[in-house]
Order: C-alpha cells, then structure tokens, then sequence
C-alpha cells in the first residue's frame, strides 16, 4: 500500500498538521479514537495513523505533561491516560482493604468505591465489580460516623502542625448508665489504625505522657496553639 504524505491533502482536504491537531484535541476532551475510523475519517493507512500517534507521543513528552497515549489492541482504539493512573492491580486491592477494614459508613465507601472504580477502563470496572459483589453486598459497617474521615483530616493537621487542642473525649465505660466524659488538654503526636478504628496517639501535657485515644470518640475539640 502506498503510503500518502503528511503534507498533502487528503480528498477531505485535511492536510497532516491539521490531522494531527484534530487528533490530539479529541483525545484531550477524552474521544477513544477507533484506528478504523481513523483511516476512513482522515483517508489515510494505518501507518499514518500510527506515525501521527508517534508525533502526538512526543508532543506529549516534550511539553511534560502527565499524560500516556496508549494503544488499546484488543478495542484498536487510541486513549489518553493520566501518567500516574493505577493499575488494576492496586485498586483492586485497595477496594478490598476499605471494604474488608469496615471501618467506615456504607455511604462513605460507596464514595470511596466509585472514585476507585473511576481510574479503571469499563472492562476492568465490570471485572472489579464482579470480584467485590459478594463481600460489598454483605458489608457491615463496625462505626457508622459518617465524620470518621473529615476528622482524619483535622487531627492529620494538628500532628503536622504540633498543634496543642483542648477536647471533649466521652470513653467506652459508662457510669451510672452514661458514657463517662473528660476534657483535657494535649498534643497529636501519630495517627494508626487497627482492628476497624482511627487511634490518635496524645501527648497529655498535665500528666507528662502519651495516651492513646479513639478518633470517632472525640467531642468537641478546639485549637489552642502551635509548636
């Protein structure tokens, strides 16, 4: 087959840097280009095609942006991917630790779940779906505080920052029927977590130690200052 030069018209009367421009603009606005389509829509071969998929690689590389364009064989398609998009692999197994850990509200990990899901092709989405069906379906939740993780991200703060806070903390014994509370002043110094729960790990400076604290136990909590 002979192959037909970038710089002349095609019968549509699309010369190779214009072809080139179209192409990379769909891809960016997030188009799957079929390869077929492709030679039928530009009227060229299919190493034009490909030669064209070269040049926008390099356009790509050259200008540093996180983007991949890849070649998909099986749907001989061209997409483009984020650079640092997960494997397969990894959402998958990160879908079973935030399903397995039930340490969050079913509402919170369907969020969770859906932007994991996101990052993965429809075919990969379908299968991940599949392999997490039973144990998504049974999914029981051991703490249904929907603050859980918007309190991960103040305490995650307060460690950066050595930041003292006086708190409201109610423990898990109850006196006379109620829940026994204290309010006490200290320092996050970590933040782990174990067997379905956030723990902070505090430094209280009245009695010159570290205690250990549930997070989803915590009150009120008010700043007082910074290291």
């Amino acid at each position: 087959m002979v192959e037909k030069s970038d710089k002349a018209k095609s019968r549509h009367g699309v010369t190779g840097q214009v072809r080139i421009t179209d192409f990379l603009i769909r891809l960016l606005r997030g188009d799957k280009i079929k390869v077929a389509d492709a030679v039928s829509q530009y009227d060229v071969t299919i190493r034009t095609v490909q030669r064209d998929a070269d040049i926008i690689r390099n356009i790509l590389a050259e200008n540093r942006m996180n983007l991949e364009l890849k070649h998909d064989f099986k749907f001989k398609d061209y997409r483009l991917i984020k650079g640092d998009d997960w494997s397969y692999e990894e959402v998958l197994a990160l879908l079973k630790i935030v399903i397995g850990s039930r340490s969050l509200s079913k509402d919170r990990v369907a969020q969770i779940k859906a932007h994991l899901l996101g990052l993965l092709s429809e075919e990969q989405q379908s299968t991940a779906k599949r392999l997490i069906a039973d144990t998504w379906a049974k999914y029981n939740p051991v703490n249904n505080d929907a603050e859980v993780l918007s309190r991960l991200r103040e305490f995650s703060e307060y460690v950066d920052n050595s930041t003292m806070i006086r708190f409201n903390y109610h423990h898990s014994v109850k006196h006379n029927g109620q829940f026994e509370t204290v309010d006490q002043v200290g320092i996050p110094l970590g933040i782990y977590f174990a067997e379905f729960y956030f723990y902070v790990v505090m430094y209280i400076e009245d009695r010159d130690e570290s205690q250990i604290f549930r997070l989803d136990r915590f009150d009120e909590v008010h700043r007082l200052r910074s290291s």
